[in-house]
C-alpha cells in the first residue's frame, strides 16, 4: 500500500477516510481517493492520534466526503468462542464529517425536558417546571 503525507493532502478531496481504533484510545488512517488506498505518515513515521477530533483537525485543509469508523472487536476470543471464519468488525460512517449542526436544529429542542410529554403550548408548562405530576 502506498503512502501519502499530510501535507501532500491539503486542499485535495478525500472520498472516504477510514479511521481504525487499534487500541483503547489509538487511532490508525488510511486514505481513500478515487479507487487507492493510501496509509497517511506525518513525517518519516505512520501517522497515529489519539483522538478522531485531532484526526479531523490534522486533516481540516481536505475535503472529506466520508468518514469511517473501524473497530475489531476481541469479544468472542474474551469468552472462550471459537475464532470466526469472518471478522468481528464495528464500522460507523458519517457522510460529510465537517457538517455541524445549525442554529434552527439547536433551537428546536425544548429547554427543558417537559413533564408527561407536554410541550410548550401545555397550559400547565409553567406550573409544573419539568417535574411530574402527583
Amino acid at each position: 500500500m502506498e503512502t501519502l503525507s499530510i501535507s501532500q493532502l491539503k486542499d485535495k478531496t478525500i472520498d472516504e477516510l477510514l479511521v481504525y481504533s487499534m487500541d483503547g484510545s489509538l487511532y490508525g488512517v488510511t486514505v481513500v481517493m478515487g479507487e487507492r488506498y493510501y496509509k497517511l505518515k506525518k513525517g518519516f513515521k505512520m501517522y497515529r492520534s489519539y483522538s478522531v477530533s485531532s484526526i479531523q483537525k490534522d486533516l481540516s485543509a481536505c475535503n472529506i466526503k466520508k468518514l469511517t469508523l473501524v473497530q475489531d472487536s476481541p469479544y468472542d476470543e474474551m469468552i472462550g468462542q471459537t475464532v470466526r471464519q469472518a471478522p468481528n468488525t464495528l464500522s460507523l460512517s458519517k457522510l460529510n464529517p465537517k457538517t455541524q449542526y445549525s442554529a434552527a436544529s439547536v433551537a428546536a429542542v425544548p429547554p427543558r425536558l417537559p413533564c408527561r410529554g407536554c410541550t410548550t403550548s401545555c397550559t400547565n408548562y409553567v406550573q409544573c417546571d419539568g417535574k411530574p405530576w402527583r
